[in-house]
């Protein structure tokens, strides 16, 4: 099929025209003409819709020096040339200088189908080309867009570590303008911080990448930023690293929030110790016991606690749970509780309730559920004769089987108002006496080495 094309033929004679349109016609065009030969009906024909202009070099009103002038001048991109008599060749170097795109004399048009099919191939590529360089173009206006408007600070970096791209955003949160670090290293921090955040620069460029990590950054006056950082490795087109792109978030204002929230809760934790010191002072009151008994059996459960490798954060749990051991007694009526003489059998088993009363209140208090092992279980015995539940060995859970063995010592160790405090020596024997029965073996040796 022949290929349709659009030609605009500037020639004065019209046997020249009709010969190139022969021409083209045995190349395997199908062409659709027109024949000018003067400037007006020239500048008439001229489209973008042209395929190919043929020019005649020189005719009596007009030229093709002109026309290429004409032609570049409207900005209208079509492939031009020019078919001619004899000339020199300076001539056709001046003619390709101005644009045209290819030459050939008249006595040859043979060659027209060929300089067409050429001029028209360097057509296609030259609009590939622009309309790649526009893509480009568009595609760095965009991105020169995202980047000024981001929120968030952007810089790149070369493996060296200097600065590549410094954002709007970098300007505002470190104070240095883009013409001011770009081609320099990424500013240092002070000494004491140095190898820490160094290494994690270092670990950027090698093309690690980080996923919000908290760090440092130096401002321009020399004070330091809290950020946020994201990084992601950069490679050229082999895959090899050529640098590392960072954006970076200040969270300044929100680690001062951290802080004050940190403060805040650290406030309320010793108001709510505090408080449960009141509670048990409260209840040691109540129950007549030895003046400071909680914060004593307190005090002695910890230490062996941490003997026994509790972890730390555990510990405050095991602390609340000994200050609290009896916050239960609260449900025991008086007449039982502070009766002078021995108690009956229904006596005794509402006493007993007592650790269940302490189930009841503490396990409805979120931050005092961790701690319901000692006032619920402190009294069952490593045998399973104890109360309320009747577990045995390492059922029981460890805190309460510390806190029972530190219970009973301070109690026989101290005066009451129905006893005298026994001898050191008794209250020993009672306790080795007992291990294997209502204390746990390994718990009383490792006790009994301390005191």
């Amino acid at each position: 099929m022949p290929v349709p094309l659009r030609v605009l033929i500037l020639e004065d004679r019209a046997t020249d025209a009709e010969l190139m349109v022969h021409e083209l016609r045995q190349a395997g065009y199908d062409p659709d003409w027109r024949q000018v030969d003067n400037e007006a009906d020239y500048i008439e024909g001229l489209s973008q819709d042209l395929d190919i202009i043929l020019a005649d070099y020189t005719m009596p009103q007009f030229d093709a020096m002109r026309a290429l002038k004409l032609l570049h001048r409207r900005g209208v991109e079509v492939p031009f040339i020019i078919v001619t008599g004899t000339v020199g060749e300076e001539v056709v170097a001046e003619c390709m200088r101005q644009g045209a795109t290819d030459y050939l004399l008249k006595d040859r048009l043979g060659r027209l189908g060929s300089a067409v099919e050429r001029a028209l191939h360097q057509k296609l590529l030259n609009e590939e080309k622009r309309q790649a360089e526009e893509n480009l173009r568009s595609t760095n206006e965009l991105l020169q867009a995202l980047i000024n408007a981001a929120p968030l600070a952007i810089d790149i970096l070369d493996t060296q570590g200097r600065v590549k791209l410094w954002s709007p955003a970098a300007e505002r949160l470190f104070g240095w303008k883009a013409d001011e670090i770009i081609g320099r290293p990424l500013p240092s921090i002070p000494e004491a911080m140095k190898s820490r955040t160094h290494e994690q620069v270092d670990n950027e460029l090698r093309g690690m990448t980080f996923f919000g990590l908290e760090t440092h950054r130096m401002r321009k006056d020399g004070s330091l930023v809290d950020v946020q950082l994201w990084t992601s490795p950069l490679h050229d087109s082999d895959g090899e690293i050529i640098g590392s792109v960072g954006i970076l978030a200040d969270i300044t204002e929100r680690k001062k929030a951290e802080q004050q929230i940190q403060a805040l809760n650290a406030e309320l934790l010793i108001a709510y110790d505090e408080t449960l010191e009141g509670w048990a002072r409260a209840l040691d009151l109540r129950d007549q016991n030895t003046e400071d008994h909680s914060v004593r059996v307190m005090d002695l459960t910890l230490d062996l606690a941490r003997s026994l490798g509790i972890p730390e954060h555990d510990l405050v749990h095991v602390r609340r749970g000994a200050l609290l051991h009896d916050i239960g007694k609260m449900g025991v009526p008086d007449a039982i509780l502070l009766k002078p003489g021995p108690l009956t059998e229904e006596e005794w088993q509402v006493m007993r309730l007592h650790p269940v009363f302490a189930y009841d209140l503490l396990s409805n208090i979120p931050f005092l559920r961790p701690a319901l092992d000692i006032p619920f279980c402190h009294h069952e015995k490593w045998d399973g004769s104890g109360y309320p539940q009747g577990l045995s060995g390492k059922r029981i859970p460890l805190a309460a089987r510390i806190f029972t063995l530190v219970d009973v010592w301070d109690a026989l160790s101290s005066d009451r108002p129905y006893r005298k405090k026994w001898e050191k020596e008794k209250v020993v024997d009672y306790i080795r006496k007992e291990a294997g029965t209502r204390f746990d073996p390994e718990i009383t040796d490792l006790f009994l080495q301390k005191i």
